[in-house]
């Protein structure tokens, strides 16, 4: 059954999980949830819900089939941002705007611009502009302006930052009359870090922080930051670890679904979603080395996400990418990545049983992808 304020968006949700999961397209239920959702276009959904997981569907189903059908639902979201405020609403026709219809556009054209579809900067800009003005000071951000800041909102926050700040920032690297120039300033990740840092303290898999309710669709935000982020851990939380045996224990046992508080199809979804993390395998990890608050280990914060994006369109292969500190990472961890990628610029600062961990990583078939950051010479000699 529909939720009939968002025409199909029920059944696109629904189908997102199943996509994410592995049921392949031509299998008969799919083709049946696929053909019903192309019967809709983007100005009979009129939703910014339903549109974003509309598009999303078609993304993963049909991404070069339905590329028209996606350029239309994603400029129905360009059109659709308050250009007062940079955000989202229920429909175009409100001239108001909350951070949850707002992420869920932001995914979406995420998704769109994915397979090719480009977005105006001025779309990134206010949206990224919005997210800023709405942090509060501890980090955290809340649905209301001036209410309380909820597990499923900072998530939001921080998901929504790490998109626009890949199309807002200016990079480490740029292109300057056709010659790559990588030695500029490390674009500032300040709020995104202090949102990472509200998170990892208010961490829990077992309720929505802060709040008594949503707590599935917070579970699906909280993926959305760790695989955007490439995060393995908050704080000293293994969040997916911790998440899927969680959600693997209140599973109905009889009917497979998810029944807390809400809407079991909504629910069930959700819980997909964020379990179907677990089948992109690791293709390469980011080492990160240093203080608190050094960078010189991360000079090209966006260069393993967009290197693992183009592996992605190769391979025809969803894969992910984490961050390991070396502080923390036993060998067992940097053995779970077949590719552990080094940036450095001056000292690389290991200790003597990092530098073991390492070199077992080496010997038991890790393989090291290192790079001297400005052909900086004092990292090459120390490493």
């Amino acid at each position: 059954s529909e939720n009939q304020q968002n025409p199909g968006a029920i059944t696109a949700l629904c189908t997102l999980a199943l996509l994410n999961s592995g049921v392949p397209n031509d299998d008969p239920k799919m083709k049946k949830a696929l053909a019903y959702l192309r019967t809709f276009s983007a100005d009979n959904v009129g939703t910014t819900y339903g549109t974003s997981l509309h598009l999303m569907v078609m993304t993963v189903a049909y991404p070069r089939a339905e590329i028209t059908r996606i350029k239309n639902y994603a400029k129905w979201l360009i059109d659709a941002q308050n250009q007062g405020s940079g955000g989202w609403s229920y429909h175009a026709r409100f001239n108001s705007d909350d951070p949850s219809n707002t992420q869920f556009a932001l995914l979406a054209l995420h998704e769109a611009e994915r397979v090719g579809v480009p977005i105006p900067a001025q779309t990134w800009d206010k949206a990224h502009q919005y997210w800023l003005g709405r942090q509060q000071r501890m980090g955290g951000w809340s649905y209301n302006v001036n209410g309380l800041a909820t597990g499923s909102m900072t998530c939001a926050g921080v998901a929504s930052l790490v998109i626009t700040s890949r199309h807002t920032s200016t990079e480490a690297a740029s292109i300057v009359n056709g010659k790559v120039q990588c030695c500029g300033p490390v674009p500032d990740g300040n709020a995104i870090d202090r949102g990472l840092l509200w998170i990892s303290q208010a961490f829990s898999v077992q309720k929505n922080p802060g709040s008594n309710s949503y707590y599935l669709y917070y579970m699906y935000a909280l993926e959305r930051v760790g695989r955007m982020t490439g995060q393995r851990f908050f704080g000293q939380h293994d969040w997916y670890r911790a998440g899927a045996d969680h959600l693997l224990n209140i599973q109905d046992d009889l009917d497979g679904s998810w029944r807390t508080r809400g809407n079991p199809l909504t629910n069930t979804a959700f819980s997909m979603l964020f379990l179907s993390k677990g089948r992109r395998p690791v293709v390469i990890s980011k080492m990160r080395y240093g203080a608190a608050g050094q960078t010189d280990w991360d000079k090209h914060r966006s260069g393993i996400h967009k290197l693992t994006r183009f592996v992605e369109t190769r391979w025809q292969q969803d894969l992910t990418w984490q961050t390991i500190d070396v502080q923390a990472a036993r060998l067992e961890d940097l053995m779970e990545t077949p590719v552990l990628f080094i940036s450095g610029y001056q000292s690389l600062l290991l200790d003597d049983q990092q530098k073991i961990n390492l070199r077992n990583y080496v010997n038991q078939g890790g393989f090291l992808f290192v790079e001297a950051c400005c052909d900086d010479q004092v990292f090459d000699g120390e490493f």
